[in-house]
């Protein structure tokens, strides 16, 4: 991903071992159902240090084919959803 530009260094654990762990991964376009102009990037953390702090930070990213709430505690994407970002709004909404 640093290669890519989409970190400026590689993201260290900081607990590093393996029931804390995170993912990062950039996929190509309507990869997994997802509708975007281009790729998109997800990142899910499998395990906090503490079940409250999970609690108070719920995440989402999910698309047609894939439901990445169901990988991780917390989980946030960027550049792709399940809407069409070409699609009209309905009228009377923002």
């Amino acid at each position: 991903m640093v290669k890519t530009g989409y970190l400026r260094e590689q993201v260290k654990d900081p607990v590093n071992d393996t029931t804390y762990y995170y993912a990062y991964n950039v996929f190509k376009e309507a990869t997994s159902g997802c509708k975007g102009k281009g790729k998109f990037y997800v990142l899910g953390i499998k395990k906090f240090e503490t079940a409250t702090f999970a609690a108070e930070h719920p995440g989402y990213f999910k698309c047609a084919q894939k439901d990445w709430n169901t990988e991780f505690e917390y989980v946030t994407g960027g550049g792709a959803s399940e809407k069409d970002p070409n699609a009209a709004a309905p009228a009377g909404s923002k």
